[in-house]
């Protein structure tokens, strides 16, 4: 009795695990390309609207290394290496890469990227295997944390995303990130353009370049595995009042990505009032702490050994260079002669 038990248990967690693994798939394929965005920039807002975020977006401006996309890394005795901001978009302006980028990439011996995707015919299985840490804990579903209108109004962006509605089940941290990006800026799906890691990663095995991954999809996923839920429950919170202006946050990066402003975008991400008239907008510290600084720390260590071999080229994402803990102080930190080259 109790062995069919077991056995009933385990077919229903393998069920469950294969719906996420559906739901993980669907999520990056989200449907056959559309309009392009159309959002607005705004920072002017902000200055004329949120003199208080504002202020928060000038001092990371301030802060080390603010302003760059692409950093000579060397150390005496080998090869110089480079790291290069991305962004995880398809945009013109995003993955129409500087010359210095392409000539350093040209050069390099092996391209490390944040995560190097598995081939098509491999992407179900891996996607069946990190399936039962997307789920949300107990009592940790969207549902149990937030009130009922809430809960409503991420029901209707789950399906305006076109996702099914076990998407509701998924961890909160994980749903954000997967709500993240409005249909228009979507990267995988019929007919849309590769996001600029892929585009890098093409460029380097049409030349011979070895590629490599820095991190595996279920570290990424492990690292908010201790967030509270009190911060799981911001995090939805300000997913729903960010959504009308998904289009306008996208330009606003892309903006600041065409600037070469990575303290200024890393700044907008934590400052108290990202978009002008929604407080409620603000991401958990908790949150951004796990995404960019402990990932920082987690990039640092792998990408040393390559480094040290000598002409690598590691692209991440921009919001990982700028600031006191971003990736180009902890290398000069480390001893790495760091100079801006974009």
């Amino acid at each position: 009795m109790g062995s069919r038990r077991y056995r009933a248990g385990r077919a229903r967690g393998w069920g469950a695990a294969r719906a996420l693994a559906g739901l993980l798939l669907a999520a990056a394929a989200a449907g056959p390309a559309g309009a392009a965005c159309a959002g607005h920039d705004l920072f002017p807002r902000i200055e004329a609207t949120a003199p208080a975020a504002w202020a928060e977006i000038e001092a990371g401006r301030r802060g080390p290394h603010a302003q760059g996309i692409l950093f000579r890394v060397s150390r005496e005795g080998v090869a110089p290496s480079h790291l290069f901001g991305t962004l995880h978009l398809s945009d013109p302006r995003v993955v129409g890469f500087p010359a210095a980028a392409l000539a350093a990439l040209d050069g390099a011996r092996r391209l490390a990227v944040e995560i190097d995707e598995a081939p098509r015919s491999l992407r179900a299985r891996r996607a069946l295997a990190v399936a039962p840490a997307l789920a949300a804990q107990p009592g940790r579903a969207a549902a149990d944390l937030l009130d009922a209108e809430e809960a409503a109004g991420l029901r209707a962006l789950i399906a305006a995303r076109g996702l099914p509605p076990s998407a509701a089940s998924l961890k909160p941290a994980v749903l954000a990130l997967v709500l993240d990006l409005p249909p228009c800026a979507k990267t995988s799906g019929e007919g849309r353009a590769a996001h600029a890691e892929r585009v890098l990663a093409r460029r380097a095995r049409e030349r011979g370049i070895a590629v490599v991954g820095l991190e595996t999809l279920e570290e990424q996923i492990g690292t908010f595995a201790d967030l509270p839920a009190p911060a799981e429950r911001d995090l939805l919170r300000a997913v729903l009042r960010q959504a009308p202006l998904a289009e306008d946050s996208v330009e606003t990066t892309i903006a600041r990505y065409v600037a070469r402003d990575g303290g200024g975008l890393l700044a907008w991400m934590r400052a108290g009032e990202p978009l002008p008239g929604e407080p409620g907008a603000r991401l958990p510290a908790a949150f951004l702490d796990r995404l960019i600084d402990r990932r920082n720390r987690r990039l640092r260590e792998r990408a040393r050994p390559l480094l040290d071999q000598g002409g690598a080229f590691i692209a991440v994402g921009t919001a990982h260079l700028p600031g006191e803990a971003g990736l180009v102080s902890l290398l000069a930190q480390d001893g790495y002669a760091v100079v801006r080259v974009e």
